[in-house]
């Protein structure tokens, strides 16, 4: 990786009165050399060493880069055109070496890591984790109408910034709030094909914004954006977004294997399903963008063989061709060795048995087999939701070979128990209603939850009921009222398998939160 005096002397924190040079962000250095004992073995791509006066032959040399070891900046004769760092010179000559040329490796691992990222089609999420691992400040990836597609970097634990905010909290920029100097970024940056910053760092102004447009087949396509939040702007800075915002460019321009359309609402999937950390506001974005609302209700649905062999990498591409003509408005995927359904009931998927319908004839095509999990509300639960179909399956073959489809309903009331005496992850198993009950722990959801353990505990009986709550008999009635609306049931027409369920969901919650 090639780099410029501005970077070197951000990396060793070079004061910026001790660095003579344009503002120019190209990078041009290829390594560090000591300074040649003959000016014409000189070349503009090197940035030389050197600890004592240059004699008048190196003069004439138009371009140069330079580190000179000086205490007396004054009495030194250079060239104005050249692009020179001053240091003190108690510095050791080789160690400075030592430290310049340890920085051209670091740069030089840090872009090997990115170009492989880039090359293997890695998210763009990971593209840009990347590349915030050498930036002093946090950036952004922003659509051209600046709805943010992903961020990264260290962000301060506490900031006013409001044009910051708005873009990265509220996953939009309200024209509005952007100062008047910021509003045609777009525009400047399509046009100049290099970062923009403004204001410039020759005005005195406490926020800047760099902005960079990435365009794609000559169609812009996103902006990188990064402000001032932890600290001042650099030209080295600047260098090393204008060398980002190119290799981006790069990996738009890479062909792409055919994947389905919903391939990185599935890639967020699959990071939520396994439990990994997504950004709040990333997923709000992508899954809105595709009709998927918060309190949207769906299932999961799990497959997997009916035989010895497992799904792998290389053979699953043939059942998701099949499962997806399937279910055609539910989100497949390939996760841990397992194809994975997600069903939104709004789609015509409200129930196991619609979506058992839909999937048995691949099924018996395929020899492949399946669990649903309950109905989750809201894609928050998505671990949950598969945590509860991988254990329906588990428990439907070990009862019986020959079933094609497992609930995690059929199997909660006995499977619970095992899980709770290995000490596994029960809370996952609690009806989901119920955890959505207790999930700020406030103290109403709390009397809710211990008011429908004692009803159930005592046969759904009020009066015996009210006497263990020592509370009236109407106050009583008013709770579970509240109850059967929150969890949408009527307790004269609830069946014994959800009574079950919501007795052990209860116990659950109360042991995991110590109330019993």
């Amino acid at each position: 990786m090639k780099l410029n005096l501005h970077i070197i002397g951000d990396a060793l924190a070079i004061e910026k009165s001790k660095i003579i040079a344009d503002s120019n962000i190209e990078m041009e250095l290829v390594n560090v050399r000591l300074l040649p004992d003959d000016p014409r073995q000189c070349g503009d791509q090197y940035l030389y060493l050197i600890d004592h006066q240059l004699s008048e032959a190196y003069l004439q040399i138009e371009k140069l880069s330079l580190i000179i070891l000086n205490d007396n900046g004054a009495d030194l004769k250079i060239n104005h055109s050249w692009n020179v760092i001053l240091m003190a010179k108690n510095e050791q000559l080789w160690d400075v070496f030592e430290k310049v040329q340890g920085i051209f490796d670091d740069f030089n691992r840090w872009h090997e890591a990115l170009t492989d990222a880039i090359l293997n089609r890695q998210p763009i999420q990971q593209l840009l984790d990347l590349s915030a691992q050498v930036l002093n400040n946090p950036i952004a990836l922003l659509d051209i109408s600046f709805i943010m597609i992903a961020k990264s970097g260290n962000f301060p634990d506490r900031f006013n910034d409001p044009i910051w905010e708005s873009v990265l909290y509220k996953g939009y920029g309200a024209v509005e709030n952007i100062p008047q100097q910021y509003r045609n970024l777009s525009d400047l940056t399509i046009k100049e094909r290099k970062p923009v910053l403004v204001p410039p760092l020759s005005d005195d102004h406490q926020k800047r914004i760099i902005c960079a447009t990435l365009v794609q087949n000559q169609v812009p396509f996103a902006n990188l954006a990064m402000t001032n939040l932890v600290s001042e702007f650099t030209v080295g800075q600047h260098s090393l977004v204008y060398h980002i915002q190119q290799l981006l460019e790069i990996s738009l321009q890479l062909p792409k294997p055919d994947q389905n359309v919903n391939n990185d609402i599935c890639y967020l999937i699959s990071q939520l399903i396994q439990k990994k950390y997504v950004d709040p506001d990333l997923v709000k974005h992508f899954f809105a963008a595709r009709k998927w609302d918060e309190d949207d209700a769906f299932f999961c649905v799990v497959f997997d063989l009916n035989s010895d062999l497992t799904l792998t990498e290389y053979n699953h591409l043939v059942y998701l061709k099949h499962l997806r003509e399937a279910l055609p408005h539910a989100y497949t995927l390939f996760v841990d060795n397992r194809i994975v359904s997600i069903c939104l009931c709004k789609y015509g998927m409200a129930f196991p048995a619609t979506i058992a319908q839909m999937i048995s004839p691949k099924l018996t095509k395929l020899a492949l087999c399946a669990s649903v999990s309950l109905k989750q509300p809201s894609y928050e639960f998505l671990a949950a939701a598969m945590h509860q179909a991988e254990m329906a399956l588990q428990l439907g073959r070990k009862k019986t070979m020959d079933q094609q489809i497992y609930t995690f309903k059929e199997v909660y009331a006995e499977y619970i128990i095992q899980v709770l005496s290995k000490d596994q992850d029960a809370y996952s198993l609690c009806h989901p209603i119920v955890q959505k009950i207790v999930k700020n722990h406030d103290q109403w959801s709390l009397e809710l939850i211990h008011t429908l353990w004692i009803y159930l505990q005592n046969g759904k009986r009020i009066s015996q009921t009210a006497d263990k709550l020592f509370i009236h008999r109407n106050t009583l009635v008013n709770r579970l009222q509240s109850i059967e609306k929150i969890l949408e049931i009527d307790f004269e027409t609830i069946d014994d398998e959800d009574l079950d369920m919501l007795l052990i969901s209860c116990f659950i919650v109360k042991t995991k939160l110590r109330l019993l």
